[in-house]
């Protein structure tokens, strides 16, 4: 089965991966993550701003 999966970021634009294989699979995946006990993310500021231009880099190319 293949769908979108959708990202909301804050801050900035969300994100559609579309034509995911298993999209609920890599929904969990994204969901068990992103998530803490004490709901911080993990990494600082600056590798997150990494991981976002790398996304953009990423989806410009896919457009």
């Amino acid at each position: 089965m293949y769908g979108t999966v959708l990202v909301e970021v804050a801050g900035g634009p969300d994100l559609e991966l579309r034509r995911i294989d298993d999209p609920q699979t890599m929904r969990q995946e994204l969901t068990d993550w992103t998530g803490t006990d004490d709901d911080e993310l993990p990494g600082t500021v600056e590798q997150w701003q990494a991981v976002l231009s790398v996304v953009r880099d990423i989806k410009a190319v896919t457009e």
